[in-house]
């Protein structure tokens, strides 16, 4: 009879672990106003400018309303809380917000990979290489997540543990870097975008 394990609910300290998310419209709150994409789209719509600002050139007319002085430095709950309804908000589900994502098929699960794996790029430049980079990530995704899909891709052992970036075969190895490299690829179009005002 096979066995099937259960996927935990919790990290072995006790954290909640969080599953994927999909996209779609929703009403927010109780203020009567739709936005056309979960609130964690905007999260990394936002997440991505912040790196934009930083190190790359932003085309500032695209995004009039934002107040991008202040986004470096600002957590995105609170410039949230100011911005979402002129931005993002809409009466009716068939209207079109001011600012509005390039798709509603977004795979957020995909984007956010990509932040991440972006963010390592920056943190350590070159010193890393593509298997390390996938084994910090997902080794820390394992802790929060469930792992599935856009995050399933390090090779691990028969007890489930991951297998030290020392340890992949040649395969293993040449999997892990096929999968960092697209996601770089993916981070860097999306940067691209981002200054120049769409997102993804």
């Amino acid at each position: 009879m096979t066995e099937y394990r259960k996927t935990p609910k919790t990290n072995k300290k006790g954290r909640k672990l969080y599953g994927p998310t999909h996209d779609k419209q929703t009403k927010y709150h109780d203020s009567g106003l739709w936005i056309k994409n979960r609130k964690r789209t905007y999260l990394y719509w936002y997440k991505f400018l912040q790196i934009c600002l930083q190190f790359h050139d932003v085309d500032k007319n695209k995004y009039r309303g934002w107040d991008l002085g202040m986004i470096p430095d600002t957590k995105f709950d609170d410039w949230w809380k100011t911005h979402w309804k002129k931005l993002f908000g809409v009466k009716n589900r068939t209207d079109t917000p001011k600012f509005h994502t390039s798709s509603n098929r977004i795979k957020l699960e995909s984007v956010r990979m990509s932040y991440l794996i972006c963010v390592e790029d920056i943190k350590y430049e070159t010193t890393s290489s593509n298997s390390e980079i996938g084994y910090k990530i997902i080794k820390r995704e394992m802790n929060n997540r469930y792992l599935s899909g856009s995050n399933l891709f390090f090779p691990q052992d028969s007890k489930g543990k991951l297998i030290h970036p020392d340890k992949l075969d040649d395969g293993q190895r040449l999997m892990v870097g096929q999968e960092i490299s697209r996601f770089k690829g993916r981070y860097k179009k999306i940067i691209k975008n981002v200054c120049n005002g769409t997102f993804p």
